[in-house]
């Protein structure tokens, strides 16, 4: 979804903008704010109530591991990779770091 793609969404969505909205961090710079509410956007028909929350969970950590270099546990940028497919991100190096990971 290209930033016009977006806005042109956000004009004919307006109840849904006026609550993404609402999800935004008062300390969340314009830039950072941007990104993740597309994030949001391409990705709340697959998070509708009652997962809402986890959505805004995978767009804090997508926007952490972007802006910030934050890394987690080797499987989580992988699930946060698969729902930011057509943002422009680096796959993450190795999986399997984790005992826990299935993505070996």
């Amino acid at each position: 979804m290209a930033a016009t793609d977006v806005e042109d969404f956000i004009g004919q969505n307006r109840q849904l903008s006026d609550l993404v909205e609402t999800f935004r961090s008062v300390s969340e710079s314009e830039k950072h704010w941007k990104s993740r509410r597309e994030f949001i956007f391409r990705n709340i028909n697959d998070y509708e109530d009652p997962h809402l929350d986890q959505l805004l969970a995978l767009s804090m950590v997508w926007a952490n591991h972007v802006f910030l270099g934050c890394r987690g546990d080797a499987c989580t940028p992988r699930v946060v990779l698969a729902a930011a497919s057509s943002h422009l991100m680096k796959e993450p190096e190795i999986c399997g770091a984790s005992p826990t990971c299935n993505n070996v």
